[in-house]
């Protein structure tokens, strides 16, 4: 007999196997310094010097920002005054990037080399 398992429900015997084989009480401690893990911020510094966030916190945030795209995207979708003028804003912020003469080009040739050869750095 072959019996094949996905992770997730692997992973659901083996942690309902740990916590049937645990004391109430070292149940209750598990479960209290996992809530604190949950809650506790890395020691490590985050991204560009910002302070870290805790899993929940951090999970919180990216549901928010998840949430928040959505509705901004149905509010621009819906308008179509306002993705016009959002296009028309960006075919602007084009052109000057364009017309200035601060070597756009050669930038551009250089970033391309860059990520092409994985020399970005």
């Amino acid at each position: 007999m072959d019996v094949r398992l996905n992770d997730d429900t692997m992973k659901d015997i083996i942690a309902k196997a740990v916590i049937d084989t645990l004391t109430p009480e070292k149940r209750e401690e598990l479960i209290s310094a996992a809530i604190k893990a949950l809650l506790t911020p890395s020691t490590s510094t985050g991204i560009y010097g910002n302070q870290p966030k805790s899993p929940l916190q951090d999970a919180f945030d990216t549901a928010v920002r998840s949430v928040a795209n959505e509705v901004a995207r149905e509010q621009i979708m819906a308008n179509t005054e306002l993705r016009a003028k959002i296009k028309d804003m960006i075919g602007e912020a084009w052109l000057k990037l364009v017309a200035n003469e601060s070597g756009i080009v050669e930038k551009l040739a250089s970033a391309l080399e860059r990520g092409l050869t994985g020399d970005r750095y």
